[in-house]
């Protein structure tokens, strides 16, 4: 079997290449290997296996953490049966989509439209037969037809009634069905075991639109929902957006979340750069990615290199003691809570352009924008050891009248912010 698999990439890779030769000639034939949930992962490890082109150096790809597939690619099955084949362009998926079940019988066929389907889908049965046949235009889907396991056309035109069997965790027979009026999900529809009642019942309005529904269990209501279909009929290529092979994720089990595997893919060396823990920077590591070319020459590019922070050096609790005055009138307010700046420190140090994305009181975020413009010039932030500008979030906390400088873990959504300061 991997004798086979080997034969049939290496023929299609030769073949790929040729054809191609002429338009992209600085492109190479990629082949990169994943696991069952799409991470990109070591070759003996692969579940499946998606043959792209990618610049014939790194250093011509703009992103080495999250290379943009374009032109064509195919995806196998670990045996090296087609799974998938169709077109990118900057990333996103374009044109004509065909996909293919393990046994090599045909599964659907359509066009993206960058994240979305659009025009007619047509889908098949793992036998052959015909499935269905959906049009999508932006949001919208409507069913067209629709034929059983028995091959009897229960959907024409948009209109009739949808059955489908599946197999619950449990490998319990399990049934959905509900009418289709024009295309759409209509009435009543419900989902539960083959023979008995329904578990689920969903309850839909003009063109589909969700009208909330009834969750059983041993016969007696659990829930009622208001909101969302929770019955919808989901073609094949629509679950594919939720885990299909469009970004880089690594395999955990080999790699770190953010090491750049594009460069074992190219059978680069790579080299692990951790920072002095002094520095206060956006990641504590980065990595060099060198490449050796067939003329003997070498290049390297630093991946991931991390933004280090600017530092106040004059200590910003002490600033904030010293500049962010209470107004009287809001003394007696009581106030408490969150207050939050966000300020550009420029390559030069200095604070521009501070505003307010949380406010507690309008005369607060006046004496929090006035503290900020006399803010003395900082130590400026700097990636690959050149000074830029950053933006910085500042929250402060009121209690009882006084203030406090906030550290990124005290804030609530604490991964959203980050913490403006250096020493308090």
């Amino acid at each position: 079997m991997k004798h086979f698999l080997l034969v049939l990439i290496t023929f299609s890779l030769a073949s790929a290449a040729f054809a191609q030769q002429s338009e992209h000639a600085n492109y190479k034939p990629l082949v990169i290997p994943y696991n069952a949930k799409w991470q990109v992962t070591k070759p003996e490890a692969a579940v499946y296996r998606r043959l792209a082109y990618f610049p014939d150096s790194l250093r011509n790809i703009s992103n080495l953490k999250q290379p943009a597939f374009n032109f064509a690619v195919t995806d196998y099955y670990a045996d090296g049966t087609v799974k998938a084949k169709g077109h990118y362009q900057d990333g996103k998926k374009w044109a004509t989509w065909t996909f293919y079940y393990p046994n090599g019988q045909l599964d659907c066929k359509g066009k993206y439209d960058g994240l979305k389907l659009t025009g007619t889908w047509e889908f098949w049965w793992p036998d052959g037969r015909p499935l269905m046949v959906a049009e999508y235009e932006g949001s919208n889907k409507r069913l067209l037809s629709f034929w059983n396991h028995e091959g009897e056309q229960m959907v024409r035109d948009g209109n009739g009634t949808y059955t489908a069997i599946t197999l619950d965790e449990n490998g319990t027979r399990m049934v959905k069905t509900g009418a289709y009026k024009d295309g759409y999900q209509s009435g009543e529809w419900t989902y539960g075991p083959e023979g008995g009642d329904p578990v689920v019942q969903q309850f839909f309005g003009d063109e589909g639109y969700p009208k909330g529904g009834v969750v059983y269990a041993n016969g007696k209501v659990t829930e009622r929902y208001y909101f969302g279909n929770r019955l919808a009929v989901e073609p094949e290529p629509e679950k594919e957006h939720a885990n299909g092979p469009g970004w880089w994720y690594p395999d955990p089990a080999f790699y770190e979340k953010d090491y750049p595997v594009v460069a074992d893919l190219f059978n680069c060396r790579v080299e692990k750069v951790v920072l002095d823990k002094k520095i206060k920077a956006s990641t504590k590591h980065y990595y060099n990615v060198i490449q050796a070319f067939d003329n003997g020459v070498a290049d390297t590019l630093e991946v991931g290199v991390p933004l280090v922070l600017p530092v106040f050096k004059k200590g910003l609790q002490s600033h904030l003691n010293t500049y962010l005055q209470l107004p009287d009138h809001l003394a007696k307010l009581n106030l408490q809570g969150l207050v939050v700046a966000v300020y550009t420190v420029d390559a030069q140090g200095k604070v521009k352009n501070p505003s307010i994305v949380k406010s507690l009181h309008p005369a607060l975020d006046e004496a929090v924008l006035r503290m900020l413009n006399k803010m003395p010039d900082w130590q400026p932030g700097t990636r690959n050891g050149k000074p830029v500008d950053v933006v910085m979030t500042l929250p402060i906390r009121m209690k009882r009248s006084t203030f406090t400088a906030e550290r990124e873990s005290n804030v609530p959504n604490g991964g959203n912010w980050q913490f403006g300061g250096g020493s308090l």
